[in-house]
Formats: C-alpha cells, structure tokens, sequence
C-alpha cells in the first residue's frame, strides 16, 4: 500500500488548499482526513466569533439546513438571497466536529467566515460577495476569512487566514504526522 500524503499549496497570494494526496480514501483512511480537517477547524476558528454561511437548494424549504438544525450553537441567525448565516461566538470542538461530518460541508455548502465585524451590514456584504460569485471561491472578492470544503470533501480551501502559511503549514505537518502521513508542499500557484 503507497503511504499517504498531506498535499499543501498555495492558493493565489491570499490562501491556502489542502488534502489527502489520493481522493476516495478507504474508511479508516477517510476517518484520518476528517481527523485533520477537525484539528484544523479547531485551530482556525475555536475562541473567534465565527459566521456559518450556509447555501440553501434553490425551491428546498430551510426547515433542514444545517445552521437551523444545530440552532443551538448559533448566537442568532440571518437570511438573505438563498442563504442562511448562523454566527456563534466560538466553534467548539464539538460544534466543528458536527461540522467536519455533515454533508453540507462536505459538499461545499457550508463556509466558515469570521468577518471583520460581526455587524449585520458586514455580514451582508459577505454573503452578497459570496452570492456574486456564484458560490466559486476562486472569483470571491473578499478580504474576509473563509474556510470551505470542495472536491466532495477531499480539498480544504483557507482564504485570508489570519495565521501565516508558514504555521498553517507547520501546523498541517504536525496534523499529517498524528494521522502517519507525509507533509507534500508545493510551492507554485
């Protein structure tokens, strides 16, 4: 069996992409991925208030969305435009572990974000940036953190971070060495 990586690449001069360097992992190598996107989550958001951007299905009613049904986290709720943001104070670890499991995640549907403020107006400019771009993370024109999953679920795309690449980087390796895998870091765009 090949031993497994934790590829890591710039993104653009503002951000940084990662995953496992094979997609489609067997399940006990899929609980490893999910172990590091948690510590991850953990690292970027735990002690900062923090918005979760949800994308609703166009015509789907929002009584399943992801940040109505974990409602108890959330210090309040916003909608606009097909979305729903729920803001909490901190993201605990088990709030990012509901987080890390649930699909709309996985499947890009849920944006982390901790905006410069958390005042509605900045939150709305957030999300109408977000709804201009089509939900395409690479078009967003935004200096606001963000954090999403795309690929399914098999690539973390971190825009804006507050640490620098070079500990988010550091960090990964430590993250990929708990789950026994190697650290591959590109440095071109």
């Amino acid at each position: 069996m090949v031993k497994l990586s934790l590829r890591v690449r710039p993104f653009g001069s503002y951000g940084i992409e990662f995953g496992p360097s094979v997609p489609f992992l067997p399940i006990d190598e899929s609980k490893k991925w999910n172990a590091v996107v948690l510590k991850c989550l953990i690292l970027a958001f735990q002690d900062r208030a923090t918005c979760l951007i949800e994308s609703l299905v166009e015509g789907d009613t929002d009584k399943h969305a992801f940040v109505l049904d974990f409602g108890h986290f959330m210090a309040r709720t916003l909608r606009q435009k097909g979305v729903l943001v729920g803001c909490v104070p901190s993201v605990t670890p088990e709030l990012a572990a509901v987080i890390v499991e649930s699909m709309e995640f996985e499947l890009g549907w849920l944006w982390l974000s901790v905006p410069s403020s958390m005042e509605d107006s900045y939150i709305h400019a957030l999300v109408s940036a977000i709804y201009a771009s089509q939900w395409r993370y690479e078009q967003l024109d935004t200096t606001e953190e963000l954090l999403l999953e795309e690929d399914d679920g098999w690539s973390v795309v971190w825009l804006n971070p507050r640490l620098s690449r070079d500990v988010i980087i550091q960090e990964l390796g430590k993250l990929a060495q708990s789950v026994g895998w190697d650290l591959d870091v590109e440095t071109a765009c």
